[in-house]
């Protein structure tokens, strides 16, 4: 898990160790639950 905190735009260091693929980042401590979908890909 990743903590992301202050105003946006909010970056996210994807690890070199993750494999291509389809994921979701979520907020953690919202009220609500939201999240996004991103797709990695192999450079």
């Amino acid at each position: 898990m990743i903590g992301i905190v202050g105003a946006g735009p909010d970056r996210v260091l994807i690890p070199d160790v993750l494999q291509p693929g389809d994921y979701r980042i979520c907020t953690a401590n919202a009220g609500e639950n939201i999240c996004t979908p991103i797709e990695i890909v192999a450079p």
